[in-house]
């Protein structure tokens, strides 16, 4: 890598990565979960998230870095594994309450990645734009969980 900041790169695999747990742990949801809107949004989610992964992951590819190939075994965030343990339990409200955790987790990492002086402007607009996409995401999962029974 030509002049890549080594943290830039972890960083941005840090989002990829969470991205990805997020992915894996709405895919489980939607297979457990009977309310037919929380399976809309679910899988919308982790169809939004799977999408973030994949521009991260060109985005530091055109940087030079190389992105992490696979979630398993590295970096797998709590919020996220406890969730993915949830979307088997049956309980919506407790299931919302988990997933809105791992949303906030990946928002506070989206927070991290913005304040990276070292990372390239165009790299800057793209985290950017899917951090204001992740707060509304946050904030809709929040207000389900609110109205959740």
């Amino acid at each position: 890598m030509e002049n890549l900041n080594e943290k830039v790169v972890q960083e941005l695999n840090d989002l990829i990565v969470s991205s990805k747990s997020g992915k894996e742990a709405y895919d489980t949801a939607i297979q457990n979960v009977k309310n037919p809107d929380i399976k809309s949004l679910f899988t919308d989610l982790g169809k939004q998230h799977q999408q973030y992964a994949t521009e991260l992951e060109n985005q530091l590819r055109t940087l030079g870095g190389k992105p992490v190939s696979t979630t398993e075994g590295r970096y797998q965030t709590t919020a996220w594994a406890t969730a993915k343990t949830a979307a088997t339990a049956g309980n919506e409200r407790d299931l919302l309450d988990k997933f809105e955790r791992g949303e906030s987790e990946i928002e506070q990492k989206y927070d991290q990645v913005l304040k990276e002086e070292a990372l390239p402007q165009n790299v800057k607009e793209v985290v950017r734009k899917q951090h204001e996409s992740q707060r509304k995401v946050h904030n809709q999962i929040r207000e389900m969980r609110t109205a959740a029974k």
